[in-house]
C-alpha cells in the first residue's frame, strides 16, 4: 500500500507544471532618485541652520521615528518637530549641521538605505567642538515622493572622528 501511495504522489508531482518564480522588481535608484534623495539631504541642512523645527521635520513621513544619539525615540513628524524644537532654540540655536552622503543602497523598491557622515559645529554643551556624527536615513518614496522613514545619528569617537580627518 505504501509503494502505490508513493507511486502516486510521485506520478501526481511529475505532471504538474512547475512553479514559476515571481518576479520581483529591482531594487535600482536612478539618477532622479539620487538626485531627489541628495535634496533632501540639502534641504536637512537648510532646516538645520536656520533652526526651523517644522521645516526639519516636513522631511519625514508622518508615520516617521527618529531615534536621537542618546537612544531617545521620536514617533511622527508631530513629535519629530516638537522634540526639535527645544534644542533648536537651546543648545543647537547656533548650531550647522552639515552631511557628506556616503552611500545609497536599494533595499526594495521605493525604499533604500541612506548614510552619511556629518559635522555638528555650535553645540553650546561643547563650545569650540566639531562633533562628527554617521546618520543613517532608511528612506521611502510615497506619492512620487522621497521621505524619511526612519533614521538614527550616531556619533563617532574620537577615535574614529580622528581616522576621519586623516583618510585622504
Amino acid at each position: 500500500m505504501r509503494t502505490i501511495l508513493l507511486a502516486a504522489a510521485a506520478a501526481l508531482l511529475a505532471a504538474a507544471p512547475p512553479i514559476a518564480a515571481k518576479s520581483v522588481p529591482a531594487a535600482t535608484i536612478t539618477a532622479a532618485d539620487r538626485a531627489e534623495i541628495q535634496s533632501v539631504i540639502r534641504r536637512w541642512e537648510a532646516a538645520w541652520q536656520a533652526h526651523d523645527p517644522a521645516a526639519w521635520a516636513a522631511l519625514f513621513h508622518d508615520d516617521a521615528t527618529w531615534v536621537l544619539w542618546t537612544g531617545a525615540e521620536w514617533h511622527g513628524r508631530a513629535a519629530i518637530a516638537a522634540g526639535i524644537a527645544g534644542p533648536f532654540r537651546t543648545v543647537y540655536a547656533n548650531s550647522t549641521q552639515l552631511s557628506k552622503l556616503v552611500e545609497i543602497r536599494p533595499i526594495a523598491r521605493d525604499a533604500a538605505v541612506v548614510r552619511s557622515l556629518t559635522t555638528l559645529t555650535g553645540d553650546t554643551r561643547q563650545p569650540g567642538a566639531t562633533i562628527y556624527g554617521n546618520k543613517i536615513l532608511v528612506m521611502t518614496r510615497r506619492n512620487g515622493k522621497w521621505g524619511i522613514l526612519y533614521g538614527q545619528n550616531t556619533r563617532l569617537t574620537d577615535a574614529e572622528a580622528a581616522n576621519l580627518r586623516s583618510a585622504p
